[in-house]
Order: structure tokens, then C-alpha cells, then sequence
């Protein structure tokens, strides 16, 4: 498990998210950009199965360590296309297309899909602002809507958070300023377009709602959003429900962070996998072709943003420790009418940290290191994974 691939640092935001941002405000301005991350990840892995029950290759302890260059360990690397009209006085039309790229192997980061990361047109006045296509949301780690991880992650987008994509078919308003609060509505007719009728039952909708507040050094946010699944979906698989808050407040050189997020009927935490731990072997065996999950859990996280550090003006860390926990029932995914196969609960705790030192403008350099350790007791039978990782690269963007 890569621990750094979805954070997008303070100080990233800082140094390359400025100069993205350039240009906008102009006229009939298209602008191409982009941003890449490279750099070297050790991971160094150490499993314990107490029981034996779950992990049939072996009964013990196992570790084992790798070292590989790794694309996005600071920042999403990504290239698009942005721009904008403004056809009458206060009132524009733009649009973004936005793409992740591998920088170590030079693929797209998803298959099958140009813009993977954001492609949507939208309308801004005076009233706010109206989105349409395929964008981030407010809950999610990407995109030009996401809030919560912004503001209540001193390291914007960590592993501890459910789990939401880019989704399709979205849309999304943004209200103007008022007393520094916005709200963000949200809507996906269609969550993935290749599955399902766009707005009917089959398919899997999203929707949200966030306020965020904007006052001198305080950030806060928000939010509530639910996955509706699909009629077509496992029937033992209920909507999904979260809410989520965070913030932080600038003293100084200092930004402390608070963010908390409480999810339940979630298939998917970040952290959390109905196949966790299963082995090929426990499948093929117990004649199992696969296995899904739904859980009820909660994670937060406590950290801050350290800037301009003695001695190297400009370098800034960004520190972070989390904890967070779960608990659901697993399926055979292959037997509708089946009851829970067995109960799982789990829990993942750990803290990361990372240095950035801004080369100039759009260049910078990072190093890092993550502990995480997760517990997790099933039918009787406990399994401990701990993981090290560190890191270092470098990040420019165009």
C-alpha cells in the first residue's frame, strides 16, 4: 500500500497550485498546464496471522521491503487544458479538461479514459457558479470542489478518508460569497457511465451537500453525501451515508489541522477492504469466486502546517497522525441470498510526515516518511499488518 499516493501537500498547494491558477481571470484565455511528481518509495511490510484461518499460504509473521520509483508521491502529476469567456459583463463561461498521467511509465493513471480527473464546463456570474461533466467531490481528495480533505488534512487528501472518486454525469453548484460562506449542492445522474441507464434506478447516483467558511485565519467545513446504489446491485448492500468536518486556523508560521469523518453501509474505506487479507488460496478453497463488504466506521486525523522553518526560509513540514475504525459484515459476492460469510472489525492508526523545499516558483523538492499499523479481528481469527514507508522526489510544474 503506497501511504503518500493521494496527498497533495500544503506546501504543493502553495508553490505549484498558484501558478495553475495564473491566467484565469483573463478573457478568452486557454491555458495548458500540468504538474509532475517523481520520485523513490521504500515500503517495508510485516504481517502477523494469529489465526491462521484467513491466510491459508501461512500461519505466523511474514515482512518483506521494496524499494521502487513511484509517480504522484507528493502531487497528482496530471496535464490539461483550461479556459474561459466572458460573453457578457460579470458573467463566464469556462470549462477544464484534466488528465493524470504516470510519470514513471508515461500511462494514463486510468484506463480507458482521457480525462480521468476532471472534464467539465461550467457558467459563472454574480449568482455563483453552475458546473456540468465529470468532476471531484466535495468529500473526495481531487478536483476544483473538494473541501473537506482541503481543510481539515494538513496534508490534503490522506488514506484515512473514504474512499470517493471523480464521478460522471455531475452536477454541481457553487453559491456566491456570503460573509465568507459558500455551499457547495451536488448531483451524479450516473456515477460511471458505462453501467446502468443515466438517472434511473440501475444507476449509481451521488449526491452532496457542503458549507464552507472562510474568516481571517479560520477555514471550516461542512458536509453530508450519500451513494445511492444501483437496483441492479447486491441487495444486502444499503445506500451509503457520511458526514465530515474539518478545519484549521493560521497562528503565525503555524496552521493546525482537525478533521473527522463518519461513514456508514461503506463498501470501501480508503483503509478498509472486504478483501483484506483474503488469500487466493481461502477463495479458491472455501469455493468463494470473490467477496464484498459493507461497513459502518468512523476517522480523524490532528496535524499542522509548519512554514518558512528555521534556517531554510521557505521549507515548510506537514505533519499528521490518525486513527480510525470499522466494523460490517463480509459476502460471498457470488451468492445474493446469502447471509453474512463472517463479521469483520478493524482498525488502522499511524502518522506521516513531510519536508518541502520550494526551488523556486514552480519547482520543489520533498522527503517524507509514514508508519501505519492495522488490526483486524475476524470470526475469531486476528491479522496485524504494520507498514514503514519513506520517500523523496521532486515536483515542477508548466
Amino acid at each position: 500500500m503506497d501511504l503518500f499516493s493521494n496527498f497533495k501537500t500544503k506546501q504543493s498547494l502553495a508553490v505549484i497550485g498558484a501558478f495553475l491558477c495564473a491566467g484565469a481571470a483573463q478573457a478568452a484565455d486557454v491555458q495548458l498546464y500540468g504538474v509532475l511528481d517523481t520520485g523513490f518509495l521504500y515500503t517495508h511490510d510485516r504481517l502477523e496471522n494469529q489465526g491462521g484461518r484467513f491466510q491459508d499460504e501461512y500461519q505466523g509473521t511474514a515482512s518483506a521491503g521494496s524499494l521502487v520509483m513511484e509517480s504522484s508521491i507528493n502531487y497528482g502529476s496530471r496535464f490539461g487544458l483550461k479556459g474561459s469567456e466572458e460573453f457578457a459583463p460579470g458573467v463566464r463561461l469556462g470549462f477544464v479538461l484534466e488528465s493524470g498521467i504516470m510519470t514513471d511509465s508515461g500511462e494514463f493513471k486510468t484506463a480507458n479514459r482521457i480525462f480521468d480527473r476532471e472534464a467539465q464546463l461550467y457558467l459563472e456570474s454574480d449568482l455563483g457558479r453552475l458546473a456540468f461533466g465529470r468532476i471531484g467531490p466535495v468529500s473526495g481528495s481531487i478536483g476544483a470542489y473538494h473541501q473537506l480533505t482541503l481543510r481539515g488534512d494538513a496534508l490534503d487528501g490522506g488514506f484515512y478518508w473514504l474512499t470517493r472518486n471523480v464521478y460522471d454525469n455531475m452536477v454541481t453548484y457553487v453559491s456566491p460569497d456570503f460573509a465568507g460562506a459558500k455551499a457547495y449542492l451536488q448531483y451524479s445522474f450516473e456515477t460511471n457511465s458505462s453501467a446502468g441507464l443515466e438517472g434511473n434506478a440501475d444507476a449509481e447516483r451521488y449526491a452532496s451537500a457542503a458549507i464552507t467558511l472562510d474568516r481571517g485565519p479560520l477555514q471550516a467545513v461542512v458536509m453530508a453525501d450519500t451513494i445511492m446504489r444501483s437496483s441492479t446491485a447486491d441487495p444486502r448492500l444499503g445506500d451509503a451515508y457520511s458526514v465530515g468536518f474539518g478545519a484549521n486556523y493560521k497562528i503565525g508560521d503555524v496552521t493546525p489541522y482537525l478533521g473527522f469523518q463518519l461513514g456508514r453501509n461503506e463498501t470501501v474505506w480508503n483503509w478498509v477492504g472486504a478483501s483484506s487479507f483474503l488469500s487466493a488460496n481461502y477463495l479458491a478453497k472455501h469455493n468463494v469466486s470473490g467477496v464484498i463488504g459493507q461497513f459502518d466506521g468512523w476517522s480523524t486525523t490532528v496535524g499542522a502546517l509548519f512554514e518558512n522553518m528555521p534556517g531554510t526560509p521557505g521549507a515548510n513540514i506537514q505533519a499528521a497522525v490518525f486513527y480510525g475504525k470499522a466494523d460490517g459484515e463480509i459476502f460471498n459476492a457470488g451468492k445474493t441470498t446469502e447471509k453474512a460469510a463472517f463479521e469483520e472489525d478493524l482498525e488502522k492508526y499511524g502518522f506521516i510526515a513531510m519536508y518541502i523545499f520550494p526551488l523556486s516558483k514552480k519547482a520543489l523538492v520533498y522527503a517524507g516518511g509514514a508508519y501505519t499499523a492495522e488490526r483486524m479481528e475476524r470470526s475469531g481469527a486476528d491479522i496485524d499488518h504494520d507498514t514503514w514507508q519513506a520517500a523523496a522526489g521532486m515536483a515542477i510544474a508548466f
